[in-house]
């Protein structure tokens, strides 16, 4: 179930001391839900922030599309395959498949990332990061049914609901405008067609 929440017009606000921690899926570390729909087991969407303080490996999530950002740190490498990448720039979410077998080393100590995971058997994203300097239009893309805009940093309102730092705003796919200086990551939802 998901943590508890505030509604504040359309959007419910999920604030920090809302989050539920809880151990990693396969006992390496540890998760901070922000937001999940349907059970742990069988979500279709999920938020997260984990707190990476050693290498190994990530859990494996079967049928899931994976949207990973770095929040604080240095960096990390993920090892997949024969092929690695290095995400080491925050606010840059890189997508991956839940399917694969994947290894994670550290660049040079702990990192918080956020993670954005949607069953692909009923629904699909459209995940971005965005800067905004004073003023910015969201508006959704076709057959979208949810928004959900991540704070990174700055001070930022979605139509006037101020948003703190790490705050998550959920509501319908209709068009917002988001005010102020920061960072974000939106999320549009559409169900599975």
């Amino acid at each position: 179930m998901s943590c508890p929440e505030s509604t504040t017009r359309s959007l419910r606000l999920i604030r920090p001391s809302q989050w539920i921690t809880q151990p990693w899926r396969n006992g390496g570390g540890i998760t901070h839900e922000i937001h999940r729909d349907g059970p742990a087991d069988a979500f279709r969407v999920r938020l997260s922030v984990a707190e990476v303080k050693s290498p190994g490996p990530f859990s494996r999530f079967a049928g899931v599309d994976r949207w990973i950002t770095l929040l604080e740190g240095h960096g990390f490498t993920l090892h997949r395959d024969e092929r690695s990448i290095t995400i080491d720039t925050p606010f840059v979410p890189f997508s991956f498949s839940g399917d694969e077998l994947i290894e994670c080393s550290l660049v040079n100590g702990p990192v918080r990332d956020l993670n954005v995971m949607i069953d692909r058997s009923q629904a699909r994203a459209a995940v971005r990061s965005i800067v905004v300097e004073a003023e910015a239009r969201l508006t959704p893309p076709a057959h979208a049914h949810e928004l959900y805009v991540f704070v990174f940093e700055g001070t930022l309102a979605i139509d006037g609901i101020a948003l703190e730092h790490h705050v998550l705003a959920v509501g319908p796919a209709e068009a917002h405008t988001i005010t102020g200086r920061g960072r974000a990551l939106v999320v549009w939802v559409s169900a599975k067609t």
